[in-house]
């Protein structure tokens, strides 16, 4: 799962590197989403924010998770 433009699961960089593959694609509220290509790298999905990924979105899956205590 990926929420909206997380940078996180584009990291490392494609550099002999390849993501898993089924990306499901969360909306911003996550009130919807998107089933990806089995590529792992599928264009229409969360590659197509490149270059504009935004890191607060990585804070956000369902709760906000910087405010959790662990």
């Amino acid at each position: 799962m990926v929420h909206n433009r997380d940078i996180v699961p584009h990291l490392p960089p494609e550099v002999d590197y390849h993501h898993s593959a089924f990306e499901v694609l969360l909306s911003l509220d996550c009130s919807t989403y998107k089933v990806c290509d089995k590529s792992g790298e599928d264009s229409s999905c969360s590659n197509s924010f490149f270059p504009n990924y935004d890191p607060n979105d990585h804070d956000f899956y369902f709760i906000n998770i910087s405010h959790v205590k662990c």
